[in-house]
């Protein structure tokens, strides 16, 4: 996530590194209950998400819908990758993906 995107939930966990030796020591956080990411015209929704500021994707679990410019995608378990913006949602065993598609969504 950059400085333009917008996190929220119910709890937030922020674990830091002390050894580290960057100004941002800040290793990882952990959005927990009613959590929503703002990412330019991505809204992400979910009931649980992690962040690794040393890695490229975000992960977000339980009840996840993700919004890109209109067009929504749910599932139980979103991988999104914060450089090149592909999303990758799973469904629980039994269950579906779902998707709503808008041709023209810009």
């Amino acid at each position: 996530m950059c400085i333009r995107d917008r996190l929220s939930a119910d709890k937030l966990i922020i674990n830091y590194d002390e050894k580290s030796k960057s100004k941002d020591k800040i290793k990882s956080v952990i959005a927990i209950d009613n959590v929503q990411v703002i990412q330019g015209k991505d809204t992400i929704n979910s009931d649980y998400a992690e962040y690794f500021m040393n890695k490229d994707d975000v992960i977000f679990k339980k009840n996840v819908i993700l919004n890109r410019s209109g067009n929504i995608l749910t599932g139980e378990h979103l991988v999104l990758n914060k450089i090149t913006k592909k999303a990758t949602m799973k469904a629980n065993p039994g269950q579906r993906v779902k998707a709503i598609y808008y041709k023209n969504s810009q």
